[in-house]
């Protein structure tokens, strides 16, 4: 039910076009798809994906845009000045997949890394900085969410 890559791209065409100058951007990055793929099947996956797409149009319906950019990446737009707050709609979707697991649904832990970033009248960014630092955004958190892992893993090694 989102989007492609191709009408995502578009859309990204049409704020670089348009020269918006607010806007917000999220980038979501499925953890752990590869090790569902790899060790439960490619349905697992395909699950997994169906899953994470049906959260994200729960609390991103609001998005002018909200798609699949490919594999396990995923892109939220918002066009204009966005009046919510970016970080407690990251917080819910994150908070839905660890209720997820805690129900123990799939074979796999769910989790999603994301980065977003806000461009206003006041602090304008171009289409490709503010990408560049969702995507920076987006890494960091997939690193915290590794190591507080392994620092779960070794702990319950003793």
């Amino acid at each position: 039910g989102l989007v492609n890559r191709t009408r995502c791209q578009a859309f990204l065409d049409e704020l670089r076009s348009e020269r918006i100058k607010e806007y917000a951007i999220v980038f979501i990055d499925l953890n752990n798809l590869k090790v569902a793929n790899d060790h439960f099947g490619h349905s697992a996956g395909d699950q997994y994906i169906k899953t994470a797409a049906s959260i994200f149009q729960k609390y991103f319906r609001e998005a002018d845009i909200c798609g699949r950019m490919g594999g396990d990446e995923f892109i939220v737009i918002y066009k204009g000045r966005f009046k919510g707050k970016i970080h407690l709609l990251i917080s819910n979707v994150k908070h839905e997949f660890e209720e997820m697991n805690e129900k123990e649904k799939f074979q796999f832990k769910m989790s999603v890394a994301c980065g977003s970033v806000r461009s206003t009248e006041e602090n304008p960014m171009e289409v490709e900085q503010a990408m560049a630092m969702a995507d920076k955004r987006m890494y960091e958190d997939k690193l915290k969410a590794k190591k507080k892992e392994n620092i779960k893993i070794n702990s319950r090694c003793g």
